[in-house]
This record gives C-alpha cells, structure tokens and sequence, in this order.
C-alpha cells in the first residue's frame, strides 16, 4: 500500500502599525509590517503594499529559509485628507496571504474635524439628560469629516459642519435656553406640537418625568431644534449638497442613531431624524430657487 505525503504550507502577512483605523494628524506616517511563509529551497517569494491603490513598497527574490516578506524593516507613506486603504499581498510558491489597513488623515487646522475635537471636549456628566444628543451628534460629525473624501464636495461639507455644530458650541440662539430645560427633570413646556415626540401639554406642565423619559425628550426638543434651526441656516448660507451626499451623511446619522438605542427605538428615532433632515433640505432648495442661487453649492 502506498503513502500519501501531503505538504502543508502555510504563510502570513500583515500590517503591525499603526493601530487599525487610526486617526492621524500629520500626512507622513510610518508602516510597519511582518510576514512570513514556509518555503522550499529556491522558492521565489514577494510582497506588494500599496496605498489607495499606488504601490509604495515591494520585495521580492528566491528564498532558501523562512521568508519574512516585510522584515524589520518600514516604509514612509503620504496620506491624503481622509480615509486611506493599505493593502499589502504576499506569496511564497503555492502560498498568498494578505492583509488590510484603514487609517484617516486629519490635518491638525482641518475646519471639519475641529469641530469633532469641540464636541468632543463637552462634559457628559452621568446621568446628564443632554448626553444622548452630544454623543449623537459626536458620532455623526465624527463620521461625516472622516469621510468626507467620498463625498462630491468636501468643502461643502466643511462648511456645513461649521455653520451647523457652532451655534450649539457657543451656546447662541436659543441654545441656552434648551440647555437650561434639559438641566432638570421638571419640564414645564407649554406646547410640544413642534417636537419630534407630541407629548399634550397637560401631561407634561409641572410634572416630574422619569429619568428614561426625561433623557429622551431632553434629545427630541435638541435634536428637532438643531435640524430646524441650525441646520436650515447652514443649508440656506452654504448650499443643500448633492443627492448622493445628503444620502450618504444620512446612512451616518442612521448608524449612530442606532447605535444609542435599542432596535425599535433606534429605527423610529433615525426615521424621525431622517425626515426632518429631507424636509429641511426641501426647503433649503425653496429658499436658494427664489434668491437665484445654485441649489447645490
């Protein structure tokens, strides 16, 4: 009876750093990777990494030992605004590996991402009833200006972010005002048909509401006024944007939405927000029509 001798091969390659999904704020960035394969004597093996498709780094040669295709070595990259996708594929004989990187670059005066840094800034308290709407709106500037490179504009989109997050940054308008309701527990509002949740007013004047309640009208009242509001002028000074990026800031919104309730709640509180944002983006076109300005930007 004869034996079957089979020949296990095995290799790997990967990125080492920096850390995946890195936010950078220089453009010139070292990689670091390690690899390694299984190979015969006379084996030819390479390695090929590339940044958002250009090559930046290869080796290559015929290999009489365990192959390590990066080495020790690393190689300088220039990242551009944004996202960045590294790719880097190896092969010894019948052997290929590979390995993906997401790394944004933000420079450090970029008008869209100061305003994440802002937000970022902001005391969230425990307990304090305006965090759901700062963690929000957080998640969506974040995603939105790490992005931003596969949008049609970004400049547009810098600012809009501007215009849009500023008003609540410096506490102008009506801002306080809000603030100040969300402070406490007793709401006394006369009338909130102009909230994304109605709630009739006998039910809620002088009336102490549970702390889950309080915290979710506390993000309506914010989030109904920042769109009507803060967003419609943005909208009005800077233009409404194209199809695709309003759609695509959406999916955003959609996501981080989502991502601070549960299933259900999360779907009627994106959809709320969703058709606010289209009905005041319908009225941005309205408004830029009658003044003879382009609708886009």
């Amino acid at each position: 009876m004869g034996m079957i001798v089979v020949s296990i091969r095995a290799c790997s390659i990967k990125f080492t750093s920096p850390a995946p999904n890195s936010i950078l704020r220089q453009s010139r960035v070292t990689i670091t990777g390690t690899g390694s394969g299984q190979s015969s004597p006379n084996d030819v093996g390479n390695a090929v990494a590339t940044i958002n498709g250009v090559i930046f780094f290869t080796q290559s040669g015929t290999f009489t030992r365990l192959m390590q295709f990066f080495g020790s070595g690393s190689a300088q990259v220039t990242l551009k605004v944004g996202k960045n996708v590294l790719r880097v594929d190896g092969t010894v004989n019948s052997c290929s590996a590979s390995d993906t990187l997401i790394l944004y670059y933000m420079p450090i005066d970029d008008q869209c991402y100061t305003r994440v840094t802002d937000l970022e800034n902001l005391p969230t308290p425990t307990g304090a009833h305006q965090n759901g709407f700062i963690i929000n709106q957080k998640c969506i500037a974040k995603q939105s200006c790490l992005e931003k490179n596969s949008l049609n504009s970004s400049i547009w989109l810098d600012k809009v972010v501007a215009a849009f997050v500023d008003p609540f940054l410096k506490q102008t308008g009506d801002w306080p005002k809000k603030l100040q309701s969300c402070s406490t527990s007793t709401y006394n509002f006369a009338d909130s048909t102009t909230q994304m949740y109605y709630i009739p007013p006998q039910a809620i004047t002088g009336m102490i509401l549970a702390d889950y309640m309080a915290r979710r009208l506390c993000e309506s009242i914010m989030a109904n006024y920042h769109i009507n509001t803060d967003l419609q002028n943005s909208l009005n000074m800077n233009g409404c944007g194209t199809e695709h990026d309003w759609n695509k800031i959406g999916d955003y919104i959609k996501d981080c939405v989502k991502g601070q309730t549960s299933a259900v709640e999360g779907w009627v509180a994106s959809s709320i927000v969703i058709y606010l944002r289209n009905t005041v983006r319908q009225n941005c076109i309205t408004y830029r029509k009658s003044r003879g300005l382009p609708i886009e930007y």
